[in-house]
């Protein structure tokens, strides 16, 4: 993820979040929301990254055959980053290296077309150093598409959808007029505008997450700080948003995350969210929630009220869910936390924290455990959200651990 100068790490809030003393935290876990540790799933390591086939993996996708298919943040050829293919067998195929310059490095976002083709972002590299939108099909052959400038066209893209005709729309963390981020459009010729340009207050700030678009066109998104309430985070910079974007370019805020209430609403939301057929939105933020210091799984009326789901509060039931979730025809949530679970020794501040969980929340808001990582079958889960396939089994990625610490794609099975 992109951090502007002066930002202060994750390590780094764990100091000072730990600093805060233990109190805050027991009061936390007394407060806390039903749980259940009961762990119903079984996790299968699919594929362990180290090297030449990728580091450090991000979201995968899945064709109508099962394959699944990713991008890693290095590692490959130039050590610049990868796209991958793992077929139903588990065998890892890299079908690009990135070089860095022309066609950029630090792949994120992935999306499939129905003619098997593959479109992409790299949030670095390019013919400018910004980063680039991509295309790769099946044989390996990389075409870039555009390349960002770092000025009003926006720096370092990040979440990316397609419409019927082909066109992209996708985020910018930085860059635009303010340098707070934008929102762009990609016509099938390369021809870009952007839709909407952050300002930091009110409208929010550094949109880090996917975006998703409806039957209308509408476009919606979040942004992981700004926004009117700018007492919130280490620097003051907003709590964050959710928006909606017209088909005419017209950004509309949905909801304002608010400090004010000491963060109960969460704060900084990011991940890709998700839309039910009644038009309500599903979220996590990556902080804030019950204790203002975990995050939590929210959702969001057609009419801008929100609803937490469930709060994180710590080591036991994870924390930092920094990922979006996927639901089932049920209305059940599936989701990663970052960090917690309490069973690894996965480093997260003065504590031992936990290598991060996957999860599993009802419509009731029971929590349920999926599954704890511990370190040799991953650690620190990352990516836009989950996915789930006809059967229910969830599959993802941990940015570290396994085999070569360097990461893995799992997969979890019911049981």
């Amino acid at each position: 993820m992109f951090k502007r100068d002066g930002w202060i790490s994750k390590s780094q809030r764990r100091l000072i979040r730990a600093a805060m003393g233990f109190a805050m935290l027991i009061l936390a876990a007394l407060a806390a929301s039903p749980s259940s540790q009961a762990q119903t799933y079984l996790e299968t390591v699919v594929h362990n990254f180290g090297g030449p086939d990728g580091n450090y993996p991000n979201s995968v996708i899945a064709d109508k055959n099962g394959n699944l298919y990713g991008t890693t943040g290095s590692g490959g050829a130039y050590n610049l980053g990868t796209v991958f293919q793992i077929d139903k067998t588990g065998d890892e195929t890299v079908l690009y290296s990135f070089k860095g310059e022309p066609d950029g490095y630090g792949p994120v976002t992935l999306l499939a077309n129905n003619s098997g083709e593959l479109y992409g972002l790299t949030d670095r590299g390019g013919t400018f150093g910004f980063g680039t939108v991509f295309k790769l099909d099946m044989s390996g052959t990389e075409v870039v598409l555009y390349n960002f400038t770092g000025g009003s066209d926006g720096s370092y893209p990040y979440g990316l959808v397609q419409d019927a005709a082909g066109n992209l729309y996708g985020t910018t963390v930085g860059g635009g007029p303010s340098g707070f981020g934008t929102v762009f459009k990609l016509t099938p010729d390369g021809t870009e505008t952007v839709l909407h340009s952050f300002a930091g207050a009110p409208d929010g700030e550094s949109p880090s997450g996917g975006l998703i678009r409806d039957a209308a066109g509408n476009l919606y998104g979040t942004t992981l700080v700004g926004g009117p309430y700018q007492n919130c985070g280490f620097w003051n910079t907003g709590c964050g948003i959710v928006f909606k974007i017209s088909p005419e370019g017209k950004e509309t805020t949905l909801y304002s995350f608010y400090y004010g209430g000491k963060g109960l609403d969460g704060e900084q939301p990011s991940g890709t969210l998700i839309l039910d057929a009644e038009g309500n939105l599903y979220g996590t933020t990556q902080d804030g929630g019950g204790d203002g210091l975990y995050g939590d799984v929210y959702k969001l009326s057609p009419a801008g009220e929100e609803t937490i789901l469930y709060s994180f509060f710590g080591d036991d039931d994870g924390e930092n869910p920094m990922a979006g979730v996927v639901r089932d025809a049920a209305g059940n949530l599936y989701g990663t936390t970052y960090q917690g679970g309490n069973k690894g020794n996965c480093y997260g501040g003065f504590f031992y924290s936990g290598c991060g969980t996957a999860f599993e929340i009802s419509p009731s808001g029971l929590e349920t455990q999926l599954h704890i990582f511990t370190g040799r079958d991953g650690e620190y889960p990352l990516g836009n959200s989950l996915i789930r396939d006809a059967a229910g089994k969830l599959y993802g990625t941990t940015q570290y651990g396994g085999t070569y610490g360097a990461g893995i794609v799992f997969k979890l099975t019911p049981q």
